[in-house]
Formats: structure tokens, C-alpha cells, sequence
């Protein structure tokens, strides 16, 4: 896919109210631009095991508009050397 080959992405065709469920952080996505006067809504439930993990401050920024202190304090590099 990086290099251009695109022989197994898989395209969905969705329509407003469509629910998708995926691995996120392990699936290549996008997220088209809203166009127009319909809203999107999104859900996004998470469950780690570590109880002190939060979100990164960028992540909070993007996904839901504001950081906290709480998202400062425990900002640190992730032990799966993932990124948000």
C-alpha cells in the first residue's frame, strides 16, 4: 500500500447511519471530509489495560477538540512504540 499498490485495499461504499467496527490503530483508514449540512457522529470506545494510560495531547486535540492537564501530565512514549 505504501508503495503504491493498492491490489488489496478494500473500499467500502457506505451511506449515512452505517456503523463500522475496526481495529483503528492496526488498520489502515482515512476519514473523508463532511460535505455539505449532514453531521457525523462518532463513537470511539477503547479499552487498555493499563489504568493510567490516557490519550495523547494531539490525539484529545484531534478527536475531541480540547486537552487537559490530565493529558499532559501522563504524556509519554507508548510501550508498543505505536503513535497516535
Amino acid at each position: 500500500m505504501l508503495d503504491g499498490d493498492r491490489s488489496k485495499v478494500k473500499q467500502l461504499e457506505l451511506k449515512p447511519g452505517d456503523l463500522q467496527i475496526f481495529k483503528g490503530r492496526f488498520t489502515m483508514h482515512r476519514v473523508t471530509k463532511i460535505i455539505g449540512k449532514t453531521s457525523r457522529y462518532m463513537c470511539i470506545p477503547a479499552y487498555v489495560l493499563d489504568p493510567w494510560r490516557v490519550n495523547t495531547p494531539e490525539h484529545s486535540k484531534a478527536i475531541y477538540g480540547k486537552v487537559l492537564p490530565i493529558h499532559i501530565e501522563r504524556n509519554k512514549v507508548r510501550s508498543d512504540g505505536l503513535a497516535d
